[in-house]
Formats: C-alpha cells, sequence, structure tokens
C-alpha cells in the first residue's frame, strides 16, 4: 500500500510486520481487515504515548498503553514541574502537527481524552506561549468554577476584546481561542471543569450581590433599554446590563447556546456561506452603567430628549460595539457609517 490513510496518523509513517494478514488481497479489502482495525487502534495508542511522554518531558519513546484515567495523583504531581520545564521540545511538535491534533479531537472519539491532554492554546497569562489544559487548570483562581476563553482571529483581536476587561481586571486567566478548528472542537469540560465563553450572554463572574445590583440596574436603565431596542430593530435580539464591560460603553455578546461571532465570520467566509451557512449569531446587546456616555443617553432618553443627534450617536455605538466584538459591519450599513461619523462633529 502507499500510504493507509485509516491505520495511522496524519503526520507519521513507518512500516508494520504482521504474520496475520492475508497476502493476495487487494488494497480495499485488506483495509477492512479486523486485523488492520487492531493495529490502526494499536498504533493510535502508541502514537499518543509517545506524545504524551514528550510532552511531559521524555525522549518521546513512549510510557506504555496504561489508561490515562488510571493515572494517580501523586504521578501528575510529579511530572507537573518536569512538564513545565521541558515543554519546549513538545511545542516544537505542536507547531507543525497540532492542527492534525485537533482533528483527532473532532474524529477520534475513542482517544479523545487522550488527545485533549496534548492540546496548547495561548492565553492572558501567556500570549505568545502556548499552554496545556493541564498548566491552566493549576494556575485556577480559589473558587474558579470554569474555563474561561474567547475566540478571535487572532492574539491582538482577543486581547483588545471588550469582554477581557473585567477578567483582566480580577486576574482570571483566559484562553484564546485563535485557530480555526479551536471552536469546531466543541470542548465541553476537561477535569470535569466545564468551558465557558466569556463572549456568550449571562456569564457567571460575580456572586448573589452582584446580581441583585444588576437586577436594580436592569430596572434604572429599563427606559433606554427600550429606547435602544427601539433604535436598532432586527440588529439585535435583546439589551442587557454588563458586569463585565469597564471602560467600553457597549458590546455584542451571543446566546448562550448560539453561533459566536468568530463562527459566523467564518461562515461568511466560505465560497457559499450566505447559502450554506444561513444561521447567524443572535446578538445581544449589552451596556455598561457605569460609562459616562451611556448614563448620559439614559438621562436624556428619561428627558424625552432623544434627537436625531442621539440616535446618529446610538447607530454609531452599535458598529464601534459589533467591530470591537468581533462581528462584521453589515454591507449596508457601511455608507451610513462612513456619512454618520463626520456628520457627528459638525453638529452642536
Amino acid at each position: 500500500m502507499k500510504r493507509a490513510y485509516n491505520v495511522c496518523s496524519h503526520f507519521d509513517q513507518g512500516l508494520v510486520d504482521s504474520n496475520d494478514l492475508p497476502l493476495n488481497v487487494n488494497r480495499e479489502d485488506l483495509q477492512k481487515n479486523k486485523v488492520m482495525g487492531l493495529i490502526s487502534r494499536k498504533l493510535t495508542r502508541k502514537i499518543l504515548d509517545m506524545l504524551r511522554d514528550l510532552a511531559r518531558g521524555g525522549d518521546g519513546t513512549g510510557g506504555g498503553e496504561d489508561d490515562e484515567d488510571t493515572e494517580t495523583s501523586e504521578k501528575k504531581a510529579e511530572t507537573q514541574s518536569k512538564e513545565q520545564k521541558s515543554d519546549e521540545k513538545y511545542l516544537k511538535f505542536w507547531n507543525e502537527f497540532g492542527k492534525a491534533l485537533k482533528l483527532g479531537v473532532l474524529e477520534d472519539h475513542r482517544n479523545k481524552k487522550r488527545i485533549i491532554e496534548l492540546l496548547r492554546f495561548v492565553s492572558t497569562r501567556s500570549p505568545t506561549t502556548p499552554i496545556s489544559l493541564r498548566s491552566y487548570v493549576d494556575h485556577m483562581k480559589p473558587g474558579q468554577k470554569f474555563i474561561y476563553f474567547i475566540a478571535a482571529g487572532g492574539v491582538d483581536e482577543a486581547e483588545n476584546s471588550p469582554f477581557l476587561e473585567r477578567f483582566r481586571n480580577k486576574g482570571y486567566e483566559v484562553l484564546y481561542f485563535t485557530d480555526n478548528l479551536d471552536e469546531f472542537m466543541n470542548l465541553q469540560e476537561y477535569d470535569d471543569i466545564p468551558f465557558q465563553a466569556i463572549t456568550k450572554e449571562n456569564v457567571e463572574l460575580d456572586g448573589k450581590k452582584m446580581k441583585e445590583f444588576l437586577k436594580q440596574k436592569e430596572e434604572e436603565f429599563a427606559e433606554l433599554k427600550t429606547w435602544l431596542k427601539e433604535a436598532y430593530g432586527s440588529k439585535i435580539s435583546k439589551v442587557q446590563i454588563s458586569s463585565t464591560l469597564e471602560a467600553t460603553p457597549m458590546a455584542i455578546a451571543t446566546a448562550t447556546y448560539g453561533t459566536s461571532a468568530r463562527m459566523e465570520k467564518i461562515g461568511k467566509a466560505q465560497a457559499m456561506g450566505n447559502q450554506m451557512y444561513p444561521m447567524r449569531a443572535t446578538k445581544v446587546l449589552q451596556i455598561n452603567y457605569r460609562h459616562p456616555v451611556i448614563i448620559e443617553m439614559k438621562n436624556r432618553v428619561h428627558d424625552s430628549d432623544a434627537t436625531d443627534e442621539l440616535k446618529d450617536l446610538a447607530r454609531l455605538l452599535l458598529d464601534m460595539a459589533l467591530v470591537k466584538s468581533g462581528f462584521e459591519i453589515e454591507p449596508d450599513d457601511k455608507p451610513n457609517l462612513a456619512k454618520e461619523f463626520p456628520e457627528l462633529f459638525k453638529k452642536d
């Protein structure tokens, strides 16, 4: 056979000697043989063991076929410091073949947990050197319930996201999902800790007192919320008071179980994006009750002073929020943005 794609990984090659395979058969029959299935499973397990050994500071010869789940906590503790010092060797492999491992998470459900251990991501703590999920968990703050992440087109876009403001100030580490495959892996949990996208609505970051405080703010800003929803129409699904924004007047979150801004952008980039990827993100407008612009808008709406100038400002703020939140401005809105922005400076 020239290459057995169903037997080994995309990044390895070699020879397997076996006396149990039939000789006078074609390639298709041979690949369907039960022995070939066994060889495939054994090869995959062995390769993953070698990669795990390499990631832990070994020479990549593998550490046997013991199950990851049966590893004792003492053994894990022994390898942590060694793993941190030797990760550079494994990162050379990761930089070349990381995408193949991510595809393995999608395709190989039998070994999914083993492959997840080999994944690496950059983060707020380590924006240039990818870290493992084990390293993230080891650095979690006391009482932290989620593994936080943000999907973006690059590290710069992620670091400039308004959703990071509160997380950074409170010292929570956030993983950067900057590869197109990162969200497609649909990681649900690691070490019994669920993943949480910080760009979703209703992100749990504060305690009961903060939730009660936000309820009061919802009532205080009710008039402005209603006015903004009427002004924006179908461009947003609803308006919320944000607990995570600090320096930004407003941002666009997405529904808890909906498409993210990054996934929407990837779908639009496909050749048949509009026809084959009709699902769009459900946009939730989050406003910063602390920001002076939002407070001024609230006061003017309350005083029935919602002039055309205020509506123009609201539309400009929405376009800015879309861009900062990772969305694209709709083509029909771009001419209006180019026209309204200079007009604001002409008004008193």
